[in-house]
């Protein structure tokens, strides 16, 4: 796994670590950035990399951002 997939592989883990504790109306103790990339860092992310997949979400993106 290269530095870029890493990136985007725990970008995605935060927001849905931040979605679900949103959701369930707790708080995170430690930003879900530096959780995220604690997760990754001990494969307890299960994660595959598509990159068709990712640039069409990312395309996605900024289409909803413009």
């Amino acid at each position: 796994m290269n530095k870029y997939e890493m990136v985007l592989i725990s970008a995605r883990e935060a927001r849905r670590l931040s979605d679900v504790a949103r959701i369930l109306g707790r708080e995170l103790k430690v930003r879900p950035t530096m959780l995220a990339w604690e997760r990754l860092s001990r494969d307890k992310i299960q994660h595959t990399y598509d990159p068709e997949r990712f640039e069409a979400a990312e395309e996605t993106e900024v289409e909803e951002g413009a």
